[in-house]
């Protein structure tokens, strides 16, 4: 008698346990105060670098990318609880990927000499093709661009509205980063230029999980098909994403090759953003031919995307060598 009145009572305290959960769960989210937390929780990437620092007599080239993987599953274990919970895994990337961004800023004013040494450890020994002024330039644009699309991500997956747009120029823009800044590092390798650390590797989820978002986005919803719209609508909304890939295409391929070269700036990375915005171009045009009027705008936010970081990268490079 005594054990069934027990587990009555450990039945009940354990439903009473997922109704608070529940009750929990549907209080409203204070969409401010949550994104200070999670600025909060970027800007302990300052305190967490220097931190590794201390560490240098103790880390080399090989398990300097260890505590890395470590303080990133750190930091989406920390998002994960103090942070409203989703569902959705984009949202624990996007606070992860927010948090690298000022892992970037700090890496970019090294770069540059505004922290003189605080930051060098990483540069040397995990990924020295950052400690260039294409480098710098990538770490800024991650520290500003980048860091601002993954606010507005996040908020966007808080308050449960779409995102795919702004998502998929945020593909569009980190896809051309990590193609040119690992094609350069590798091509570089070849050449000498710089040595090839194993922290490379750290940039494979930021390769293949945007890519993975891309093919989602453009092929995950077959089925779903939006209402019927007049001829002259579908004409002008398949028209602009080819206005759009033509404009992207004359900045990759003929803007910024002219940029760089008038301001002496030509290196090993300018030449891998040719290559890489020609291959854009080539598959996007392929892709275009039989777009959807859905899928030809969603095309236009990646191409802009990615055009605006070769533009940009490019502008950085030269200004700040």
């Amino acid at each position: 008698m005594s054990s069934r009145k027990a587990k009555t009572s450990r039945n009940e305290a354990f439903k009473e346990k997922e109704k608070s959960k529940e009750l929990k769960k549907d209080e409203p989210i204070s969409i401010s105060s949550t994104l200070l937390k999670l600025v909060l929780l970027d800007f302990s990437a300052i305190p967490i670098l220097a931190a590794v620092q201390r560490l240098s007599p103790y880390l080399n080239a090989y398990t300097i990318p260890m505590v890395g993987i470590l303080v990133c599953m750190g930091v989406v274990w920390v998002g994960s609880q103090i942070l409203p919970t989703r569902r959705n895994p984009w949202y624990y990337f996007f606070i992860l990927c927010s948090f690298t961004c000022i892992v970037d800023l700090a890496l970019a004013l090294e770069t540059i000499g505004l922290s003189h040494g605080a930051f060098d450890l990483w540069l040397n020994i995990a990924e020295p093709y950052l400690d260039t002024t294409w480098g710098a330039g990538v770490n800024l644009i991650d520290a500003t661009v980048h860091y601002s699309l993954y606010i507005f991500l996040i908020k966007r997956i808080l308050e449960e509205k779409n995102y795919d747009l702004l998502g998929l120029f945020w593909c569009g823009s980190i896809l051309n980063s990590m193609f040119v800044l690992l094609g350069s590092a590798i091509w570089g390798n070849q050449l000498e230029e710089h040595e090839l650390k194993a922290g490379i590797v750290l940039n494979i989820p930021y390769v293949f999980l945007p890519l993975l978002f891309f093919m989602e986005q453009m092929f995950g919803n077959q089925e779903a098909q939006g209402p019927q719209q007049p001829r002259p609508f579908i004409l002008m909304a398949r028209l602009f994403p080819l206005v759009s890939l033509l404009i992207g295409g004359a900045i990759d391929l003929l803007a910024v090759p002219m940029f760089t070269a008038h301001m002496e700036c030509t290196s090993i990375f300018t030449r891998t953003q040719y290559y890489v915005g020609l291959g854009f171009a080539i598959i996007l045009i392929n892709f275009q031919l039989d777009a959807s009027v859905e899928k030809g705008k969603k095309m236009t936010y990646f191409i802009a995307g990615q055009a605006l970081h070769a533009l940009l990268s490019s502008v950085l490079h030269c200004a700040v060598l």
